[in-house]
């Protein structure tokens, strides 16, 4: 018949051997490219591990453990001029720390006791959180938060200079992030303007340097000639004190100026041990995030 099938070709036939054996037919190996492929790419990676050992290069960071916990900081070091307000914010629940991703947290309502109680920058809330070991760590910033919390931005965020003395800071001077929002329910008036803005002003301290963004803590995180890694995040809101009128943008980074004055060097002293890391032996406390 016509349709009679063709024979098989001698490549695809199966072949038998001198002694009887049947030879199936050879499938087609991995392709010369393909090999070449592999083997560069396990070149490429046994050659990273040998620079990474001879440069000294680090991708997993060390951690850095507070000399103590934050929540021990010395509120007394910030006299006379600063200090406690009568009513504090409440201790951090444990869905809290699970959502900072630290147990190392601070939270101080402040009164500057040179300000009337009727200024806007009469009280200071602070909050400050630590944060160690590790190259994936992401920063919380508040823009998240505070949208998350019913609050409305009113325009992206300025990195502003404030100038503060003794911190460490090239020419006394370091950038802080300020978002503004809307609070939630504010009075509206007739020309369209509220009564109800709130200024955060926020910046990172990480490996030594300070930071006003994500991207550039990460930058830090991730040097691979430095083995150890930190950062903290330090928070400022300035209000009146029955914290029912907040300080505007501006207002609130002049008061912030003689605040960090007083507060970071307590920080850097009393707690982060940045400069002395390549004495640090062990690993962090767990509660150090």
């Amino acid at each position: 018949m016509s349709s009679a099938m063709a024979p098989p070709s001698a490549s695809s036939a199966p072949r038998v051997a001198a002694r009887g054996k049947v030879e199936l037919p050879r499938r087609r190996g991995m392709s010369a490219r393909f090999v070449a492929c592999v083997g560069l790419l396990v070149a490429g990676a046994a050659a990273a591990q040998i620079a990474m050992r001879a440069f000294d290069l680090n991708v997993k960071k060390l951690p850095v453990p507070l000399k103590k916990p934050l929540h021990l900081a010395d509120a007394a070091a910030l006299r006379p001029r600063y200090e406690l307000f009568g009513q504090q914010p409440p201790p951090p629940s444990e869905e809290m720390f699970a959502t900072l991703g630290t147990h190392e947290f601070l939270n101080w309502r402040l009164v500057d006791r040179e300000k009337s109680a009727s200024d806007k920058t009469r009280l200071a809330e602070v909050v400050v959180t630590y944060h160690t070991g590790g190259h994936e760590l992401v920063p919380h910033v508040p823009e998240e938060c505070m949208s998350a919390g019913g609050y409305e931005m009113i325009q992206q965020p300025d990195d502003l200079p404030v100038k503060v003395p003794g911190v460490g800071a090239a020419n006394d001077k370091f950038d802080v992030r300020v978002a503004r929002f809307h609070a939630p329910g504010g009075q509206v008036a007739v020309d369209g303007s509220r009564d109800s803005e709130v200024a955060i002003l926020y910046f990172f301290h990480s490996n030594g340097t300070y930071c006003t963004t994500r991207r550039e803590v990460r930058v830090q995180l991730g040097k691979l000639n430095e083995k150890y890694s930190y950062y903290m995040k330090v928070e400022l809101k300035f209000t009146d004190e029955t914290s029912r009128s907040s300080a505007s943008a501006e207002d609130s980074l002049r008061a912030a100026e003689p605040l960090l004055e007083r507060l970071l060097p307590v920080l850097f002293a009393e707690h982060l041990q940045w400069e002395n890391r390549d004495k640090l032996a062990g690993p962090a406390p767990a509660s150090q995030g």
